[in-house]
């Protein structure tokens, strides 16, 4: 208990860095590793609603290689072939797709899924489900500016979807990149 609490303590310290406006009705927080804490976070957060955004294992894995090639130039060197790379990052995929499964299940009003190439084709949508999911009231201009503020040409600052930066972070853009494998 005493752990959890200074857990708690630690993750309300960084939250509040992050928002200085007393009315935030939500938090976004995207660390994919937090699905193997579901149990905890719940535990610690008995108020809070999850969304699971599930992007195609493929991709995951094609865009990942490009991270990871550029980790191997640094000599951080994990496998050094893109068949090898696929096979252990789909092993790890699948089984973080049983226990998202598994979440749901328990947390079955508590969790949304949604998929990523959803968000990317359907933004909007998307975020409006997302928002009435939280109860949160928007307007059509605050889809806007969600929209606006996350695109790939502002992370970018100002490349188009699909031209590639095989050094960047953000490296295209797009859905379905592994087709060109």
């Amino acid at each position: 208990d005493e752990i959890k609490l200074l857990l708690y303590s630690g993750m309300m310290l960084m939250f509040r860095k992050w928002v200085s406006i007393d009315s935030v009705k939500a938090i976004g927080e995207k660390t994919p590793d937090n699905l193997l804490y579901m149990d905890l976070l719940a535990d610690m957060f008995p108020e809070a609603k999850f969304i699971h955004i599930v992007r195609d294992g493929r991709d995951c894995a094609n865009s990942g290689w490009f991270f990871h090639r550029n980790q191997l130039a640094s000599g951080n060197i994990m496998v050094d072939s893109y068949e090898e790379y696929v096979n252990r990052y789909m092993e790890q995929w699948a089984s973080s797709i049983q226990i998202s499964r598994a979440s749901q299940e328990k947390y079955s009003d508590r969790i949304m899924q949604c998929r990523y190439e959803s968000f990317i084709r359907n933004p909007n949508i998307e975020l409006s489900r997302g928002f009435g999911f939280l109860d949160i009231e928007t307007s059509p201009e605050d889809l806007v500016f969600c929209v606006e503020e996350e695109s790939f040409v502002k992370l970018t600052n100002g490349r188009d979807n699909g031209q590639e930066d095989p050094r960047s972070f953000f490296r295209k853009g797009i859905v379905d990149d592994w087709k060109s494998r």
